[in-house]
């Protein structure tokens, strides 16, 4: 039988086994919960992109956000998941190629409409990135989320999406920017992009170089050794606060694995 004193809220021992059993388990209940919300509203999302209509993308965001769900829980996690999902459906042959860009643009075409940058962003000694997908690499969603994630965190950053190479150099070379993030999708070409590392360097003296996407993921060491970036991972916010652009304060968010894709 058990003793009663030993079950009692008023026993210390009781008591702090109580909370320390409430602090593992309520993180991971709040976990579980945010999870299941996101597929949720990611699905949402997925119909919508799929729709006859281009604007029904638009009312739906307008809908979430009127039902409670936040802008960054959209940014950060549910438009990465309706991505994820159009990319497997392709791989799948469960959808073409052009319903997939069409999807993957649509999703798009919310990120900056639900930024909400801090009040001290974009001042003139902002801490400043650019954030660069090179041309002819499919589908600019996953970097565009990264952008978006350094705004929120306070960066002044330029979305280099899809442009020719020379045209991102010269942006580099006269932007002044604190980071140079590569977005590095699976099945790139790692001697072509040390190739054009070398002459973001040249452009950028100053700069620090990461690298992100499924290329790196699960191989920091690798890429760092291969590539010759000064970091490289799947986190933007944390990367950017390893190069000294943002204070070490806690993330408020969970973000994303994958941050370019």
């Amino acid at each position: 039988m058990l003793d009663d004193q030993a079950l009692s809220t008023d026993n210390p021992r009781a008591r702090n086994g109580a909370e320390a059993l409430a602090r593992g388990v309520i993180p991971i209940l709040a976990g579980r919960a945010r999870r299941r919300t996101d597929r949720i509203v990611a699905g949402r999302l997925l119909v919508a992109a799929a729709s006859p209509d281009p604007r029904a993308i638009g009312r739906t965001a307008s809908d979430l956000l009127a039902e409670g769900v936040t802008a960054s829980a959209i940014l950060d996690h549910a438009i990465p998941a309706a991505a994820r999902a159009l990319g497997e459906d392709w791989c799948r042959d469960r959808s073409s190629f052009a319903a997939v860009t069409v999807g993957c643009m649509r999703l798009q075409s919310l990120i900056r409409p639900l930024e909400k940058p801090r009040p001290d962003f974009g001042g003139p000694n902002a801490p400043s990135a650019i954030v660069v997908l090179r041309k002819g690499r499919q589908h600019a969603l996953g970097a565009a989320v990264a952008a978006s994630q350094l705004r929120r965190a306070g960066v002044g950053t330029v979305a280099a999406l899809g442009r020719p190479d020379i045209e991102t150099l010269e942006l580099v070379r006269h932007g002044r920017f604190g980071m140079i993030a590569l977005s590095l999708p699976c099945g790139t070409d790692l001697e072509s992009e040390t190739r054009f590392i070398r002459s973001l360097r040249a452009a950028a003296p100053g700069a620090s170089i990461v690298a992100g996407g499924s290329a790196v993921e699960g191989g920091e060491a690798a890429a760092l050794a291969t590539l010759g970036v000064d970091h490289a991972g799947t986190n933007i916010v944390e990367a950017a606060r390893r190069c000294g652009l943002i204070s070490a304060e806690p993330i408020p968010l969970p973000l994303p694995k994958g941050w370019m894709r």
